[in-house]
């Protein structure tokens, strides 16, 4: 899978940084070459331990994105923001769900997150027809606006849980930032669409 492929390439170039030179091995004297074959066959264990993890890294996030029903390149950026600031795949598809269940009871008028969300001036109506991630990013902008890190830390428990409090870190995020991170993750080819990650199991399922 050519994404798969391209995805994996700075892992793959940081855990092989002998790799480039073993085509020069090849055309040297047979002693030399026997000598480097452990080497050799050490490298390309390794490259396939690389591509199997990448290829496990496409399906849980496509997986997750499914899950929470967003958009594949959105997820795809938010996550990348999301695990630099220390916080697992896991961990924000679960705090999605919880978030999405949250409005979804606020705006029947049930559940105790409904006072944070009129407090935070969001239109619980428009915010339930967002799309995953972009429900979760408006969320963080009005979590953004409040002025000590105590009550954005409040209000970010409140709606996605204690497990969810990490979540602070990311409060920053905004829908130009995710806008911007889409785009570095097309041009990047870190972004993949639910066909090649389709592949990606196929190919998993056949190895």
């Amino acid at each position: 899978v050519s994404k798969e492929t391209k995805s994996a390439k700075a892992s793959v170039a940081s855990a092989l940084p002998g790799f480039n030179k073993f085509t020069a091995l090849l055309a040297s004297p047979a002693g030399a070459l026997a000598a480097s074959i452990g080497s050799v066959t050490l490298a390309a264990k390794r490259l396939n331990e690389e591509l199997s993890k990448e290829r496990e890294r496409i399906t849980q996030v496509a997986d997750a994105a499914q899950k929470v029903g967003a958009d594949l390149t959105s997820f795809i950026a938010l996550d990348k923001a999301t695990r630099s600031a220390g916080i697992s795949t896991e961990a924000l598809t679960t705090s999605l769900q919880r978030s999405s269940r949250k409005v979804g009871d606020a705006l029947r008028g049930s559940g105790e997150a409904a006072k944070t969300f009129n407090e935070l001036g969001l239109d619980l109506d428009k915010l339930s027809k967002l799309e995953a991630v972009d429900q979760f990013v408006a969320i963080q902008e009005a979590i953004a606006g409040l002025p000590t890190h105590v009550e954005r830390l409040s209000a970010t428990v409140k709606i996605f849980d204690t497990e969810g409090a990490d979540l602070v870190r990311v409060t920053n995020l905004s829908a130009e930032g995710l806008a911007k991170l889409r785009k570095e993750v097309i041009d990047t080819g870190e972004a993949f669409t639910q066909l090649e990650a389709d592949k990606v199991r196929d190919t998993n399922d056949s190895l």
